[in-house]
């Protein structure tokens, strides 16, 4: 993935003890979109590249009621306003510009904009474990 390190950069918390990989699937075609909506982020100003959570409580996330969104945003005057049109315009391009913007909701919203996850972290350690080969166990 070209920008795994730039995640890794934005996707920390305190210590990091655990680092990996989520993917989602939206609870329908707008999912994302409509939280983001919902939540004062113009879907005619704006083309969403990245999604994530996040919270800061040191009491432990169960002590919250609602979480950090965070969101990547393209301004679609300067990409394009379809996904095509993004994928053809910054098809040369090194880098593009993206805008970060936040806000808090309660976790039955994301709840209701996800259909499915997944995800997996690793612990860290002080070095890199050598290459895992994972073993089903009946």
């Amino acid at each position: 993935m070209k920008n795994l390190e730039l995640l890794n950069s934005i996707a920390y918390t305190k210590y990091s003890d655990w680092k990996g990989i989520i993917s989602i699937d939206n609870s329908d075609l707008s999912g994302v979109q409509d939280l983001c909506t919902n939540n004062g982020i113009s879907s005619d100003k704006y083309f969403i590249v990245g999604f994530g959570l996040g919270d800061e409580n040191s009491r432990g996330i169960s002590e919250s009621k609602s979480v950090a969104c965070i969101v990547l945003l393209l301004d679609k005057n300067k990409y394009g306003h379809s996904a095509t049109q993004i994928m053809e315009n910054t098809r040369d391009e090194k880098q593009i510009n993206v805008i970060r913007k936040s806000f808090r909701v309660p976790y039955s919203d994301v709840a209701k904009s996800i259909k499915r996850f997944s995800f997996m972290a690793l612990w860290k350690t002080r070095g890199e474990f050598p290459e895992i080969n994972i073993i089903e166990e009946e």
